[in-house]
């Protein structure tokens, strides 16, 4: 049997069950309806959803707005009589395998919205949806007299003008002569009201789209005498498949199993699988911000990556459901993104780690997202994201930090000094170190032990600036920091002179004194340094006591 006589016989088939049957197709007609509403906004995906399945690789889009038409085209397989009777009847789809995503006839419902007519050019035949013919089948083919008409809707509270019939439910079917490379076509001819719907529809296909399709890597759109390409190429690498569409690059990461026992549809004869993906760009600058099934959705996930999932969605295909499967699969999620941000510790230093776990908002529509970030959260506390100054990545329990300014200092200069302190923080971060710092009397030990060191009087200047910026005045341990005229270190037991006088002469100490006096360069690079902190009405030396007195003993001598 033909193509053809395939479609002939399901349509003499649903014929024959609506005659004498109001119930039933006044059933459908209903349910038609419900399901072009709740899929709106959705039709451009949904077409390119069904090309996908079809196993194209490629598809075309062509508007013509001056005949009012709208063509989808692809070279996947095309269409048998058993996806044209999905498309007839509701809730009938022809997917089993698990590769498969949707569902073909109720997805194909969303383009009612626009469409006067559709013309399905497959298989070497047209098959031909409109209003006007389930007017015509309504009026001539189900045998109701004008009496059973004005009844019917009587009955059911609707208008004179009202069709109660299903658009898809007996289609025309024609051969076709004009074949083309293009195995499947959908042309639709909409109503001119729908212009702008179609217009924002097309502008919303961009190179995310392709990241996660099992098939489609090229797409091109004919808008009047314009014209759009996208094309992705991937490649296998290492633990994850690197993805190029037009001038951006993703790194993209999978897991994928079958659901636990408890969350399979006992329905099924198939075990069920689910699958995850999340895309990373190198500089983590994503914000597109919707969470995908394959296409995007709705729900806004505010993460610097672009996430997918084979969640279960409600009729609209753009929400969640709040189901315990949808929950095995987001804790499911959460191991992935931590073994993405393990990866990235492995590439650099920096944030991106913690940054990509890192939600912008803890809230969402959904009370799912929001457990999701919760357990995100979690996952700060338990790996090694944070990024120290001495190469190598800690826990928050085993991270310090001062400042930025302070953390640079020791970055920049004395690493392998306090290792554990956190490089300079990135500013898309919120600061979660207020109190991650070192134990007083260890930082007093390990700082001593530097300054006992022949450092240059720049950086020995530099690092009691550092330190009179972060050290409590409350605190009374301080530290061995400054250097006599001999570049001798001056104990923090014994009293500390501001330079006595600025002639040259000597002062002598008496060696039964535990006195001293600082070095007069160290001195003036102090006060060039903490220029913008000095009262300039009081006296230097008092000004440099009262600023750097939580860190060394030091008292100012008057002469200065």
């Amino acid at each position: 049997m033909s193509f053809k006589d395939e479609i002939t016989t399901i349509i003499k088939s649903n014929l024959k069950t609506y005659l004498n049957n109001s119930d039933r197709f006044i059933a459908d007609y209903n349910r038609e309806l419900e399901l072009t509403k709740e899929y709106n906004g959705r039709q451009l995906l949904e077409l390119l959803q069904n090309a996908d399945d079809a196993g194209s690789h490629e598809v075309l889009i062509i508007w013509d707005r001056s005949n009012s038409k709208l063509t989808i085209s692809n070279k996947g397989e095309p269409f048998e009589s058993a996806g044209i009777k999905s498309l007839m009847l509701a809730n009938l789809s022809t997917k089993t395998k698990i590769s498969y995503i949707g569902n073909k006839g109720l997805g194909f419902r969303s383009i009612l919205n626009w469409a006067e007519k559709i013309d399905i050019k497959t298989n070497g035949c047209v098959i031909s949806f409109s209003e006007k013919i389930a007017e015509n089948v309504f009026n001539t083919k189900l045998k109701l007299s004008d009496e059973d008409k004005k009844l019917l809707r009587l009955e059911r509270n609707l208008s004179p003008q009202t069709i109660p019939f299903p658009v898809l439910a007996i289609p025309n079917i024609k051969e076709n002569k004009n074949l083309t490379d293009w195995t499947t076509s959908v042309e639709i001819t909409y109503r001119q009201e729908f212009e702008s719907d179609i217009e924002n529809q097309l502008l919303e296909i961009r190179e995310e789209i392709l990241l996660f399709l099992n098939n489609i890597h090229k797409i091109k759109i004919q808008k009047d005498a314009k014209s759009l390409e996208l094309k992705s190429s991937k490649q296998k690498i290492e633990n994850y498949e690197q993805i190029i569409i037009q001038d951006k690059q993703w790194k993209v990461f999978s897991k994928e199993n079958v659901l636990p026992e408890e969350h399979q549809d006992k329905s099924k004869n198939e075990k069920q699988f689910y699958n995850l993906k999340v895309a990373i760009k190198e500089d983590l600058s994503d914000d597109y911000n919707k969470l995908f099934n394959f296409f995007p959705t709705q729900l806004t996930i505010s993460l610097p990556c672009i996430i997918h999932g084979t969640f279960e969605l409600n009729s609209s295909r753009n929400h969640l459901n709040e189901s315990k499967r949808n929950e095995f699969i987001l804790k499911e999620l959460v191991l992935l993104m931590k073994d993405c941000a393990l990866y990235l510790t492995k590439q650099n230093i920096d944030w991106r780690p913690l940054k990509l776990i890192s939600s912008s908002s803890k809230t969402s529509d959904s009370k799912l997202i929001e457990t999701f970030y919760k357990n995100l959260e979690n996952l700060k506390n338990t790996e090694s994201i944070y990024p120290c100054i001495n190469n190598q990545y800690n826990k928050l329990d085993e991270a310090v930090y001062y400042s930025d300014e302070f953390n640079g200092f020791f970055k920049d200069n004395f690493p392998e000094v306090l290792p554990e302190l956190i490089i300079p923080i990135d500013k898309k971060i919120a600061d979660t170190f207020e109190d991650e710092t070192y134990e007083r009397s260890y930082l007093v030990k390990e700082i001593d032990k530097l300054a006992a060191k022949k450092l240059n009087l720049e950086l020995r200047a530099e690092l009691i600036k550092q330190l009179a910026k972060v050290i409590s005045k409350d605190d009374k341990e301080l530290f061995s920091l400054l250097v006599n005229e001999s570049d001798k270190l001056i104990s923090k037991d014994d009293l500390a002179f501001t330079p006595v006088m600025r002639s040259g002469e000597e002062f002598k100490i008496p060696k039964s004194v535990k006195v001293d006096f600082m070095h007069p360069e160290l001195y003036d690079l102090l006060i060039s340094k903490l220029e913008n902190e000095i009262d300039k009405k009081e006296q230097n030396s008092r000004e440099l006591q009262r600023i750097i007195k939580s860190v060394v003993n030091l008292q100012p001598y008057d002469s200065n």
